[in-house]
């Protein structure tokens, strides 16, 4: 049912290479195999004939194509039963294509035949029978395992988790882990495999170390490839190649909505950036395969609580209206007054104040922990002064919002470094 694929090589040779310089050939085709699976024969075409005749033309149309087929009244499912219905209205063959993206976007066999049934109404026998004749030939594709569900979740798409989790420089190596810190090690293990149960199509992570003073940036690269070193400990983590994917879709529609906010959001396209180590260093453990693409966005100088707390918001709504299913990662300490000496723990005011907190995250208690939050990031001395851990409680917002009662659990134990308070702590649905 679709046409055959282009012969790229021909293409280059009688038209050159690609040449558009915004984004790469494989950031163009990222979106369309994050939609529907594969890159469809004639956009294959589009991308490399346009590409290299007239770049410009073909960054008008992608921009254009991604405002128009997101728009924020309508979850991705919505919009794409609707051009499904639009397209078989003309029996277009790409009818097909927007039928494989709804699936993927949580549609049902029941939803799909509504559609067809409204095209009869209005389009007679021919659009129900080139509808069933759609629906047929994507149930087997998907009995065949090819690309239809392969990120199409129908249940709950938004954030479906958000957690505080534990990066200290130690953890980076197995041979600078002390004794004491193991437990955060273990608990992120266990941690990351139930957060993979649940099948998240993203981590998004806000960590402490990556300090944007004014704005916030989402990295809207397609892979993220690079040697993270740690700047303040260099003897700790001196250098750790990474590559994961990343998600430059949800990172552009993310800035997006924070624009739409009023927030200052922007763009990390930067060729050369290096990931901090408060990023990397839980993913060694959360996802040591590194299969799960991941979006990073930084701690901001001057946002205080409450914008942290609308920035969280909007990956969850950014979330919903792409069909994502999203895991918050705010990757920080609770009390975070530094001294010399790994071995030293928080005071026990302090230590007290993060159990208590924590205590609030089990408990599911968001309204309390919202509420006590300015008091306890001002007295436990959190790190940043708790901004990621804000951003974290407006992630849960979100999900809240949608009805979700929330519960806690905290994966591994508490544990110290030079006077900071650690430990790893999910939240979602009970």
């Amino acid at each position: 049912m679709l046409p055959p694929r282009i012969d790229t090589k021909a293409v280059q040779d009688a038209m050159g290479e690609y040449a558009d310089e915004k984004q790469t050939l494989a950031q163009r085709a990222a979106i369309y195999q994050e939609l529907i699976g594969f890159v469809p024969p004639r956009i294959e075409a589009r991308l490399n004939v346009t590409g290299a005749l007239d770049p410009q033309m073909l960054d008008l149309q992608e921009r254009i194509r991604e405002h128009g087929m997101y728009p924020k009244c309508f979850d991705v499912k919505t919009a794409q039963l609707m051009l499904f219905g639009m397209l078989l209205m003309d029996l277009s063959d790409a009818a097909a294509l927007h039928a494989i993206a709804a699936r993927r976007a949580g549609a049902n066999w029941e939803e799909l035949q509504a559609v067809i049934s409204l095209c009869f109404l209005f389009r007679g026998l021919p659009a129900a029978n080139r509808g069933a004749e759609i629906l047929a030939d994507l149930a087997k594709r998907e009995a065949e395992g090819k690309p239809a569900l392969e990120r199409g979740h129908p249940m709950n798409p938004g954030i479906i988790a958000a957690a505080a989790v534990a990066h200290l420089p130690t953890l980076g190596l197995a041979k600078n882990t002390p004794e004491f810190q193991l437990t955060l090690v273990e608990g992120e293990r266990a941690l990351g495999r139930a957060l993979r149960e649940l099948k998240p199509d993203l981590f998004v992570v806000n960590s402490a170390h990556w300090i944007c003073t004014f704005g916030w940036y989402a990295t809207c690269q397609s892979v993220h490839e690079g040697t993270c070193v740690a700047n303040e400990a260099p003897d700790l983590i001196p250098g750790i190649p990474y590559r994961r994917k990343g998600d430059s879709e949800f990172a552009s529609a993310l800035v997006g909505e924070w624009q739409e906010l009023g927030l200052p959001g922007g763009r990390n396209d930067a060729p050369h950036y290096a990931w901090d180590y408060g990023s990397l260093v839980p993913l060694l453990y959360l996802d040591p395969d590194a299969e799960v693409p991941v979006v990073q966005i930084p701690t901001v100088i001057l946002a205080d609580h409450a914008e942290c707390m609308t920035a969280g918001r909007a990956v969850h709504a950014t979330a919903k209206r792409l069909g994502r299913r999203v895991v918050f990662l705010a990757s920080s300490a609770f009390s975070h007054d530094l001294v010399r000496g790994r071995h030293l723990r928080p005071t026990p005011e302090r230590e007290a104040l993060d159990r208590h907190f924590i205590d609030q995250l089990k408990k599911g208690a968001l309204d309390d922990a919202i509420a006590w939050f300015p008091d306890y990031s001002r007295a436990a001395v959190a790190e940043m002064n708790g901004r990621p851990l804000a951003a974290m409680l407006g992630a849960l917002q979100g999900l809240a919002a949608d009805g979700a009662k929330l519960a806690g659990e905290q994966f591994g134990g508490y544990a110290q470094s030079s006077g900071s308070g650690n430990a790893n702590i999910a939240v979602w649905r009970q």
